[in-house]
């Protein structure tokens, strides 16, 4: 009974700062789950037979369940606890507008995840990629997504700081653009059929890391490296070139999945175009980070939260070098 009053408190508190500690250990417990179903998957890659007469460990359920847990679980509700945390410092505010809306939030995200992910290791998916949930999950996912734009984007505005920090654009960005495309991208919203089926595919399963993970990541890292380097930001003019043409070169990139496809030709120079162009964010988010850190890349040697904020830059560096060239035709 008294798990029961606990439980009903953490989802319904007001305690500043509680909506981010919550969605942040919702994240670890379900990174470990996560992982766990990738680690079981991939034992079924190498020995197909060690598990027998269990549908629901199936490789095809697992992997999908194991993407899902990950994407949804883990990263998604670790983004939303870190902006949980950053907004309202960022704004000027004590707590986020609404932390009793950001646990009613992290009580629906829950639910989603859990169901969702059982329902696909039952079968029950939309066997596309990235975009497995099916039915009345899609809905939920959406509702948890606005639920948390409101909350951030009201944080903003009631906050005391008027010049909004570029991490704030990137956050209100990411909680602008990701409900669009998953609207586009899941059929429970959308129906295509054939080539456009695959078109809108693809726009989902690129923009959701470009306009989601890519955008709420950049986001964090600007406000943790000039925290932990006690730097000023180098240039808050290169963070908005930065911001504005991720936002502009991004979305109609996805086509470059399929260019030995029978899509249109102006779709795929498009595409092909665009990913070229994104050169320009990343090289200008990078100059941004590196000279931010000047002076102070001695930290690297003993402040263990920087080196893992530098692996996510440098990682997002060399990716994000790479896949410009490999989206032309001749590579």
């Amino acid at each position: 009974m008294q798990a029961l009053t606990n439980l009903w408190r953490a989802a319904f508190s007001d305690e500043p700062y509680s909506a981010s500690r919550n969605f942040l250990l919702c994240a670890i417990f379900y990174l470990v789950f996560g992982m766990l179903f990738g680690l079981i998957a991939a034992l079924l890659m190498s020995n197909p037979d060690i598990i027998h007469g269990i549908p629901q460990l199936a490789f095809g359920r697992l992997r999908p369940a194991h993407i899902n847990t990950v994407l949804i679980g883990w990263l998604s509700m670790g983004y939303v606890s870190c902006m949980f945390y950053i907004v309202p410092v960022l704004s000027g505010r004590k707590s986020m507008w609404s932390e009793r809306l950001g646990n009613i939030t992290l009580f629906l995200w829950n639910l989603t995840v859990i169901l969702g992910v059982w329902s696909i290791m039952n079968g029950y998916t939309e066997g596309r990629e990235y975009a497995e949930l099916n039915g009345p999950f899609d809905w939920l996912v959406l509702g948890a997504l606005l639920l948390v734009g409101l909350n951030v984007y009201m944080t903003i505005f009631t906050g005391t700081e008027k010049k909004w920090y570029v991490s704030l654009w990137y956050f209100m960005g990411a909680l602008f653009w990701f409900p669009i495309v998953y609207v586009v991208g899941n059929r429970a919203f959308v129906q295509f059929t054939g080539l456009n089926d695959a078109i809108a595919g693809w726009f989902y399963g690129h923009n959701i890391l470009g306009m989601w993970f890519t955008v709420g990541g950049v986001g964090i890292l600007y406000y943790l490296l000039p925290r932990f380097s006690g730097n000023p930001l180098y240039s808050h003019t290169l963070s908005m070139i930065g911001f504005w043409t991720i936002g502009m070169f991004y979305a109609p990139t996805g086509t470059h999945h399929i260019l030995q496809s029978p899509v249109p030709e102006w779709l795929k120079a498009i595409a092909v175009i665009s990913s070229v162009f994104l050169l320009i964010p990343v090289l200008t988010v990078q100059t941004n980070f590196f000279m931010t850190l000047k002076g102070k890349w001695h930290l690297m040697a003993d402040h263990i939260p920087m080196r893992f904020a530098m692996a996510a830059g440098l990682a997002y560096l060399l990716t994000c070098m790479q896949g410009p060239f490999q989206a032309t035709r001749s590579i």
